[in-house]
């Protein structure tokens, strides 16, 4: 896999080839100057990814023809379009120091060229496509990430409004979906939306369309934020950059808010360039936070007997203290976390849980009501 810094340089270098095609259209003087800069930058920044990549150090003042002559070196092979490279820089310093303005006629030439260059180094050198490298490949592979691999092919063909659809969507599926207060159903695992969003009433109220079920805690999001280091700004500008979009379960169809002042066509290029470059960044930021932290991981699940039907499962470790729930006749076991003493010190309690998809018993028991390989 490629480090980040060559994956910037490679974007970068693409950016640049792109912009300098463009120039070679523009009916303008001063447009072919522009072009054969841009063309050389291009160049230049995608060979010192190459020397990086293969971790070849260079003085700062080094010429094309060295940085050519080093990678050669190091891949054992030929890279291509050497005579054409070299004239290629030749033009541009003509137009940079003496003020030549390049011929026209040649320009088209000089970016095919340098086109298919930067497409067949990339690949001899790095094995990858010049075209589509992203940092979206740094993401570790889940659902969020192929949304902006999609997201990615979507702009490259200037779909730019389904871009911000894509984006939102990955943004959903890391953040927004612990919002979702369709979650507050009694199921297992509720939403981390405020508490007072909770509640039928508020639902019945405030609930006028799908997207509304997403109620932020914009309070725990910051304060999220903050610890895995992630830029607050670029965040919230994702945010409410986007289309909204609204999915209850994984295998849910995508419902999408068409906010006309969101795919407005004027700037829409540039926005959604600003959301997925922005998109990445966030995400790269969040794994690169998780990765730091250190779990004790195991798959194993601790199971005990009861030794009595209809158990009383204590809300605390406190036999006088409230009553979560009593067992079912025909519960057996149930799954066990961690023994605790008691409150009031009249011995060992066990964390218990049980769920059977309907109904959730959580709580503590004491130790003398359960079998322990017996």
């Amino acid at each position: 896999m490629l480090e980040e810094p060559v994956i910037k340089r490679l974007t970068l270098s693409r950016y640049l080839v792109q912009l300098a095609t463009q120039n070679a259209r523009a009916d303008q003087e001063v447009a072919g100057a522009a072009c054969i800069n841009l063309l050389q930058d291009a160049i230049e920044i995608c060979l010192l990814a190459a020397l990086d990549h293969l971790n070849i150090k260079v003085a700062a003042r080094t010429e094309v023809a060295q940085y050519l002559d080093k990678i050669n070196e190091a891949i054992g092979d030929e890279l291509p379009f050497r005579r054409r490279l070299l004239e290629i820089n030749k033009v541009r310093v003509a137009s940079k120091h003496d003020g030549i303005t390049p011929n026209r006629k040649e320009l088209q030439g000089y970016v095919s060229d340098a086109r298919k260059f930067l497409e067949q180094a990339t690949k001899k050198v790095m094995n990858v496509d010049f075209w589509s490298v992203s940092l979206t490949e740094l993401l570790d592979d889940n659902e969020a990430k192929g949304f902006l691999l999609e997201a990615q092919k979507e702009f490259d063909r200037e779909d730019y409004e389904d871009c911000l659809i894509s984006c939102r969507k990955a943004f959903y599926v890391e953040f927004e979906s612990w919002y979702d207060i369709e979650k507050d159903d009694g199921g297992l695992f509720g939403s981390w939306a405020p508490y007072y969003t909770r509640s039928k009433e508020w639902k019945e109220t405030n609930v006028n369309t799908p997207f509304d079920y997403i109620a932020l805690d914009h309070g725990r999001i910051d304060g999220d934020l903050t610890k895995e280091g992630i830029d607050h700004t670029a965040f919230w500008n994702v945010w409410r950059m986007t289309p909204s979009v609204y999915r209850h379960k994984d295998d849910d169809e995508w419902l999408v808010k068409h906010d006309l002042n969101k795919i407005e066509e004027d700037g829409i290029k540039e926005r959604a360039g600003f959301v997925l470059e922005n998109s990445v960044a966030i995400l790269l930021a969040r794994q690169s936070n998780r990765r730091m932290i250190k779990w004790v991981r195991s798959n194993t699940r601790y199971v005990v007997t009861l030794r009595h039907s209809k158990t009383v499962v204590y809300r605390k470790a406190d036999r006088s203290g409230p009553v979560s729930a009593t067992t079912p006749e025909d519960l057996k076991e149930m799954t066990v976390d961690y023994s605790t003493p008691g409150l009031k010190g009249d011995g060992q309690y066990w964390k218990v849980l049980h769920y059977d998809g309907k109904t959730i018993i959580s709580g503590y028991v004491p130790e003398e009501d359960l079998k322990f390989g017996e």
